[in-house]
């Protein structure tokens, strides 16, 4: 997600990275609960540390990461939150990937479309139409869930891994103008 942070840093963003447990060089396994808790260190140290306002953050989460955006920004004011490719729900995916029958076996996994009803920040969307991981009806199903400020960018024929390098200018432009819409006192 390199080229990512350093695109959004050209649009005059601060970029703050973080990785989950058991992701890349991380230590650890990664759980449901498990990223949950490194995404709220990783908040409260932007918060207590580096002493930045809720108001001033944008939350950005891409695929798994989506999740817990969505998760953080439960009951959160914060400046906005920018969802790539997101995920509704362990159930969904499981549909998706045939397992629906072990529904009746778990709770329902990365629920984030029972939880984006609780956000309260302005939303973006950006979700590629051939998505081979993560349908586009997903995108779509958060998107009709939340009741917030919401938009929508859908990226014809781009997919799950490609949906940078395919439209790098209208991928950064629709993230640079909402930003200017959220925090046009801070840019």
């Amino acid at each position: 997600r390199l080229n990512d942070a350093i695109s959004l840093m050209s649009l005059n963003a601060n970029v703050f990275l973080m990785e989950y447990r058991g992701f890349g060089l991380s230590d650890g396994v990664a759980t449901e609960d498990g990223i949950y808790k490194d995404a709220g260190a990783a908040l409260n140290f932007l918060i207590k540390d580096k002493k930045t306002p809720i108001e001033k953050i944008i939350l950005y989460g891409r695929s798994l990461g989506s999740v817990v955006a969505i998760e953080l920004a439960q009951n959160r004011a914060f400046s906005g939150v920018i969802l790539i490719s997101p995920l509704s729900s362990g159930i969904d995916m499981a549909k998706v990937k045939g397992l629906y029958w072990l529904r009746s076996f778990v709770d329902n996994p990365l629920d984030s479309i029972g939880r984006i009803k609780n956000m309260q920040s302005p939303l973006l969307i950006i979700h590629g139409t051939k998505d081979e991981v993560i349908p586009i009806e997903q995108g779509f199903r958060l998107m009709r869930e939340a009741s917030v400020l919401k938009e929508m960018l859908i990226l014809k024929n781009a997919s799950h891994n490609d949906i940078t390098e395919k439209y790098p200018k209208l991928f950064f432009e629709r993230i640079n103008s909402f930003l200017n819409k959220v925090q046009p006192v801070f840019r």
